[in-house]
């Protein structure tokens, strides 16, 4: 699902537009800007801390999340600036993870998601709502990687330990003494290590580790990284995803990692 952001007096209107690879919800029961605030109860009460004037909107006839604009560093950012601080803040995003998967309630772990603020790390995009009773059915392999990584949480904090070592690795600081072994503890291990989507974002973790350490070329985590971006494949028209999917596996699987990621 693509964000459309508007500004305007100092206001963000965020806006869901049309995407087969998250919940259909004008097919809901329920008014779509009724799952959208359900969503936001959900994640302020497990903790998540949102833009405080956040609230939901029609904008166009469809649901929209309106709040000012929030000055600050973008996640991302941080990992060039402060790599610490970088540290700090996705250890917070894994927090807030874990304690919603209580709840059916999933947060979207992107690092472009969240915002350092004077009053700490904000969550800034809520769209589209994760719900797990929303959850679309999967029936091809994009579909099962995508819905794991939005709704299995050990999927979502293994994929959010690798792009947290991708951006290190991307920003080529050095990482504080004990940060390779804290975003080695993000991933809370699988059930089921060789289901498709625990393999694709377990490896992508493992070599991000092993680049780390220097024991595997940067170049060569950043390119699998590449290769199995899920922003790409979900961009990818349908009819070529799985050549896509494939590419990406034996691009994983020309990895030599050994034990050098765990």
């Amino acid at each position: 699902m693509t964000l459309l952001q508007h500004y305007g007096d100092g206001q963000v209107l965020k806006l869901m537009s049309g995407s087969a690879s998250i919940p259909v919800l004008s097919q809901a029961r329920s008014p779509e800007a009724d799952h959208v605030e359900r969503y936001v109860a959900l994640l302020t009460a497990a903790g998540v801390r949102l833009p405080a004037d956040v609230k939901v909107v029609r904008s166009g006839g469809r649901a929209a999340v309106q709040h000012q604009w929030l000055p600050g560093t973008a996640l991302p950012d941080l990992a060039e600036s402060d790599p610490a601080a970088f540290l700090t803040s996705v250890r917070q995003v894994a927090t807030w993870a874990a304690c919603l998967d209580a709840t059916s309630a999933r947060l979207d772990t992107n690092l472009a998601n969240f915002v350092t603020s004077e009053c700490g790390l904000v969550c800034v995009d809520v769209l589209p709502p994760l719900l797990t009773d929303l959850r679309p059915p999967e029936r091809d392999d994009w579909q099962t990687l995508f819905g794991a990584l939005c709704y299995d949480t050990d999927i979502t904090l293994c994929a959010l330990a690798g792009y947290a070592g991708r951006a290190l690795l991307a920003a080529r600081k050095s990482v504080p003494a004990g940060g390779i072994e804290e975003l080695s503890g993000l991933c809370p291990g699988h059930q089921d290590p060789n289901r498709l989507p625990a393999r694709w974002f377990h490896t992508r973790h493992h070599a991000a580790l092993a680049a780390l350490r220097n024991l595997l070329p940067r170049q060569s985590a950043l390119a699998a990284f590449t290769a199995t971006s899920v922003l790409r494949l979900r961009n990818t028209p349908p009819q070529h995803r799985q050549e896509r999917i494939d590419a990406g596996l034996a691009a994983l699987a020309e990895l030599r990692l050994g034990e050098a990621g765990t």
